[in-house]
């Protein structure tokens, strides 16, 4: 009797889900054998042509060594790529997920005349998922409050740009002001560098609490599809044959 180490698995296929082993690319020759064999055990007729074994006899110690080397560099690279999708899944629900659900009725008030403010560039370096890097340009609005003990930031990357507009209006509105109020989260008060969700100057809104949490939501969605699909390319190139029963819903 034929059989291999999927055999078992395969036993409970229907005729329609062997031939779909068989034709898919996905699945290696020994998943498509196994799949044949079953379905000569049930009389049924299949395109399968095993891979001629004098051939693969030829392939000289050199081409071996070269395929060892390339299923190593696949390995690292999934690995590498896992890594990257767990790492932006927790960082969107450890970072981005607070803050999208943090209600106005739940932010503090600090008020106080202003101190001091600073704007500095600096130039960034982050590095994509297949290693690459690339430089941009990260602008920081900080600025101090009378008798207050924290430092509030704001930041943004500007790409290429090396001044922001919007941090220029603002820094100016806080160097002419007589009152501003930074408005935080309840349980952010204790922090030194807490988030600004919202900031008055004069009465005025210049960041607006709406504004602020639909970049959070932005953020998260966008860190979220881009660990789930990374996470999921890597488990579906490990554990193909698990995969192919969960999406064709087979127990």
């Amino acid at each position: 009797m034929k059989e291999n180490s999927f055999s078992n698995k395969f036993k409970s296929y229907s005729n329609a889900e062997l031939q779909r082993v068989i034709s898919q690319d996905s699945f290696v020759h020994k998943a498509k054998q196994a799949a044949a064999w079953e379905l000569e055990k049930r009389n049924v007729e299949h395109n399968y042509n095993p891979p001629n074994q004098k051939e693969k006899k030829k392939l000289s110690d050199f081409e071996k060594t070269r395929f060892k080397k390339m299923d190593r560099w696949d390995i690292f690279h999934e690995n590498r790529l896992l890594f990257f999708g767990l790492f932006c899944i927790a960082l969107a629900f450890y970072t981005v997920f607070p803050a999208l659900f943090t209600f106005k009725d739940s932010l503090i008030p600090i008020e106080s005349q202003i101190r001091d403010v600073d704007v500095k560039l600096e130039r960034v370096t982050s590095r994509g998922r297949y290693g690459f890097e690339s430089e941009s340009n990260k602008i920081s609005l900080n600025f101090w409050l009378n008798g207050i003990a924290k430092r509030f930031v704001l930041t943004k990357n500007v790409g290429q740009e090396y001044r922001c507009e919007e941090f220029s209006q603002i820094s100016k509105k806080l160097y002419n002001s007589n009152k501003v109020v930074v408005w935080v989260k309840d349980t952010d008060t204790d922090n030194r560098y807490p988030k600004v969700l919202q900031l008055d100057i004069d009465g005025k809104t210049v960041i607006a609490f709406e504004n602020v949490k639909t970049e959070y939501g932005g953020a998260f969605v966008f860190l979220l599809i881009l660990g789930i699909c990374s996470t999921a390319l890597v488990l579906w190139r490990k554990y193909p044959v698990i995969f192919d029963k969960i999406i064709v819903g087979k127990k």
